[in-house]
Order: C-alpha cells, then sequence, then structure tokens
C-alpha cells in the first residue's frame, strides 16, 4: 500500500503532465485519488464531464479537470478558490471531498498565506526570442504578497524590490502552485531581464544594455513596424514594474537552476540610488 508521500508525488506528477490521453485504471487513480476509479469515469463520461481533484499547495482550491470525448483527452480546464466560486456549480460537485482528501493526505504541504496581490515574473533574454523561448516552470516566478499593488507603487520612500520583499509570503516556479497562488487577489504580469534581473525597457534592457533582438510575437528584427503587431513583453513593459528581482527572489531562482549572466545586484543599486534621488528631491521640493 502507497504512504501519502508517494500518492501525492505521483499526483504531483500526473497533474502537472496534463492534457494527457486515455482514461486507463491506473491513471485515473493517480490523477484523482480522492475518488474510486468507477465513480470519476462515471462522472467524466455520463456526468458533466468535470471532475474537481486536490490542490497541492494552497487550501481551498481545487482543480477542475475535464474529459474531451472527441480525441479521449484530460485537460486541467481551471483552478478555483472554493471561497469566490459558485457553489451550485455542477463542476464543483467533488470540491468538498478533494478539499477534504488533501487536508487530510496533504496536511503540513497545505500553507494558508495572506495574500493580497501575486506577480507573475516572466523572464525574458532580450537577445533571445523573447517569450516564445520561455521554459515554463524555470523562468517563471510566481510571488505572492501579503500587500497589494497599489501599496508598493505608492510607497516612493523605498526602492520596488525592497517593498516586494517585505511583503513576500510565498514564491514558486511551479506552474501548478502557480495557478493556485493566482486564485489569491490582484493579479499583474511583469517582465524582467533574465540576464541581469532588472526590469525590461521598450527596446533594451537599461540595465545590463541587451537589446531586443526579434519581436516574440512575430519574430522579426525589432524595428518601429515590429511594435504594431502588440508584441508581448513590449507591451508589458509599459503595463506595470516591480524593479528589479529583490536578493531573496534571486537565490530562489538560483537554486532552482537559473543562472544570471550579469550580477542583479548591479540593477539593485540603481534602484536605491534613483530612490534616494527621489526622495531628495521630494525634501528638497518641500
Amino acid at each position: 500500500m502507497q504512504d501519502n508521500h508517494s500518492i501525492f508525488k505521483r499526483y504531483e506528477a500526473v497533474l502537472s503532465a496534463l492534457p494527457s490521453c486515455g482514461l486507463g485504471n491506473k491513471a485515473i487513480a493517480e490523477l484523482f485519488p480522492h475518488m474510486q476509479v468507477k465513480e470519476v469515469l462515471g462522472e467524466l463520461l455520463e456526468g458533466c464531464g468535470v471532475v474537481a481533484v486536490p490542490a497541492i499547495t494552497i487550501r481551498n482550491v481545487v482543480h477542475l479537470i475535464a474529459y474531451n470525448g472527441k480525441d479521449n483527452s484530460l485537460a486541467l480546464s481551471e483552478t478555483v478558490s472554493l471561497s469566490r466560486f459558485d457553489k451550485q456549480d455542477e463542476r464543483l460537485k467533488y470540491a468538498k471531498k478533494a478539499c477534504d482528501f488533501a487536508c487530510e493526505a496533504w496536511r503540513d504541504r497545505l500553507i494558508s498565506p495572506i495574500v493580497k496581490a501575486v506577480a507573475v515574473f516572466n523572464l525574458v533574454d532580450p537577445e533571445s526570442a523573447g517569450v516564445a523561448e520561455k521554459v515554463n516552470g524555470r523562468r517563471i516566478l510566481y510571488v505572492a504578497l501579503n500587500r497589494n499593488f497599489d501599496w508598493i507603487s505608492y510607497n516612493t520612500v523605498r526602492a520596488q524590490h525592497s517593498q516586494v520583499e517585505n511583503a513576500l509570503a510565498y514564491m514558486t516556479v511551479s506552474s501548478i502552485e502557480g495557478r493556485e497562488l493566482l486564485t489569491c487577489g490582484q493579479k499583474r504580469e511583469v517582465y524582467n531581464c533574465e540576464i541581469c534581473g532588472a526590469p525590461l525597457e521598450k527596446y533594451r534592457c537599461a540595465n545590463c544594455g541587451h537589446t531586443f533582438m526579434h519581436c516574440s510575437c512575430c519574430q522579426n528584427p525589432i524595428g518601429d513596424d515590429c511594435f504594431r503587431c502588440g508584441c508581448e513583453v513590449l507591451a508589458g513593459e509599459f503595463k506595470f514594474s516591480l524593479g528589479p528581482l529583490g536578493k531573496t527572489l534571486v537565490k530562489f531562482l538560483e537554486q532552482s537552476g537559473h543562472v544570471f549572466a550579469v550580477d542583479p545586484d548591479i540593477a539593485r543599486q540603481r534602484e536605491w540610488e534613483f530612490t534616494d534621488q527621489a526622495a531628495a528631491r521630494k525634501m528638497h521640493d518641500h
């Protein structure tokens, strides 16, 4: 008989590997550990075609697994927090069962962080084709904060990277954990340089000087015409920034296997200098 640790590791692996084809008994048992195989097949084939399964990190969150009869496949269709979802939705028929199973089987693995905002840091190499070449789980960092984005934006006395670290509640490079975090609080996408950790500008990284070579959307060389296609990276820079990556985030990414070619401390130091200058000007004006 498998212990809960073995069940969890296999469950996490098959959940992360979705979508998958087939409804074999072994695959069903691993993906739906809280239910009997017969019960799962009945709901997928004769019911609404969607079954809720346990979260791996955040309490009171479930993943909805949908079955597509046309290509005989299972896919993760949505991740929801039970506190923010219509309990009458028929897709949540097994949600409580999934949550109860997770609380009992995963126990200390589940957390309930106070999350008011979640930032998705996309690490992009300006000299590559950008977003199109991202490797999921290595170059995307999900950061949960116990402060909202307005607090960070309006608090101009401290550098933004310092404020992010002070408000840090949880971080992960796991796309499954990221989905669970994104059910909490505000959500924003930010784009930072993969080489040095600084926020990206329109044509380049102002910190390490590397310039975008190709548009991540149309793959053409960067130029004025390129921006008309609504490139995801370049458009993202104008929407929101949380400054360079702080020390805690950098250390976590390095432990996850990422290598920064330029010391991220350089970008942090530049932001501190800019913040100090802005604070000095503000005091002078008053």
